[in-house]
């Protein structure tokens, strides 16, 4: 995240650090504690860095959650009709 100061006058890179931040982040197996930590400090970084900060744990539970297979396809059912 602190490399976002890097891009801080090339706002048009923003996207691009934010989507590499995130992707990084959800193949992590710390995310969780990070997106916490994240959240808890967010007061530790410059304010122009807030809405980022807040974009990037955001997507991560995003990802999470859609990535979360659904309860009932977890316990084992098959598709219908496949043979």
């Amino acid at each position: 995240v602190q490399a976002l100061t890097w891009f801080r006058d090339e706002r048009s890179s923003f996207d691009a650090a934010i989507n590499g931040i995130v992707r990084d982040l959800s193949r992590n197996p710390d995310r969780d504690k990070i997106a916490q930590d994240l959240r808890d400090n967010i007061h530790a970084v410059p304010a122009w860095m807030y809405p980022l900060v807040e974009t990037i744990t955001r997507r991560i539970a995003e990802d999470q959650t859609e990535g979360a297979p659904e309860p009932e396809r977890a316990k084992g059912d098959h598709a219908e009709d496949v043979h």
